[in-house]
């Protein structure tokens, strides 16, 4: 009796469910990660074409304002699945891109492009230019500044803390210092309200000879080793060439489609 009944089909169906469980298993693993796996893949070609995207606003021909502020957000922020902060995601499919040599055109009749409020944190800017353009608010902390041209910008209330304003870096494609250190302009760049504690440059001298192209008032930060020596920005209202600004500023429409 005992034997008969393990021979009921129930028992074979049993066992046979027993005998290729870990073979199904291994089928619904490897279905899984070729899924998973398809989906990175078509996750990181929809990275590469914002990428792209946001390239093609930031290098344009010609005067483009609306846009380059998203843009740059993007290409400066590390992206992929499950990002928990600017620079971490668990699966990383877009790296920070260093933004060295980065030119926004401007118009002869226009300001240069709205970045205001921006958030390029830790941006690689060395050799950059952003003449002209309107930047109030802008997060540059930590920023590599050097070399940067920044003429004529309003950086009202912009955060520079830690950013690097001045000193060698390498020449690209050689890996090579450059022979002289390499200083940011902002001659004729109005720094009201700006924070500049902890800008980096080679000496007092150094930092002293760019301030002094600038424009502040009492709410601008110094460095603490300037402010050790009683140094003074420039007034704003004293210089011939500051413009204060009356209008108000309507943020342009912006031709990014990329995320926000």
């Amino acid at each position: 009796m005992i034997r008969g009944s393990r021979s009921t089909p129930a028992h074979y169906v049993h066992r046979f469910a027993w005998i290729i469980q870990p073979y199904a298993l291994i089928a619904i693993a490897v279905s899984l990660d070729v899924m998973v796996g398809v989906k990175i893949s078509q996750f990181k070609s929809s990275f590469e074409e914002r990428t792209l995207s946001a390239w093609q606003i930031v290098l344009a021909d010609g005067f483009r304002k609306s846009g380059n502020k998203e843009a740059l957000e993007y290409l400066n922020r590390v992206d992929g699945i499950l990002c928990l902060t600017k620079t971490w995601c668990a699966i990383t499919l877009k790296e920070r891109i260093k933004l060295a040599g980065v030119f926004l055109p401007v118009s002869d009749v226009q300001r240069g492009s709205y970045l205001a409020e921006a958030d390029l944190e830790n941006a690689f800017l060395v050799d950059s230019n952003f003449h002209g353009s309107w930047m109030r608010a802008i997060n540059l902390r930590n920023a590599d500044l050097r070399g940067a041209i920044f003429t004529e910008t309003r950086l009202q209330n912009a955060d520079l803390q830690g950013a690097i304003l001045s000193g060698r870096t390498r020449v690209p494609g050689t890996g090579a210092e450059r022979e002289h250190p390499l200083s940011i302009d902002l001659s004729r760049s109005v720094l009201t309200g700006a924070d500049l504690r902890g800008v980096v440059a080679p000496d007092t001298d150094t930092l002293i000879a760019i301030l002094d192209q600038t424009c502040g008032d009492d709410q601008t930060r110094l460095p603490d080793d300037l402010k050790a020596i009683g140094y003074q920005i420039p007034v704003c209202s004293d210089q011939p060439w500051f413009e204060p600004v009356h209008i108000h500023e309507n943020r342009p429409a912006s031709s990014w489609s990329g995320p926000s």
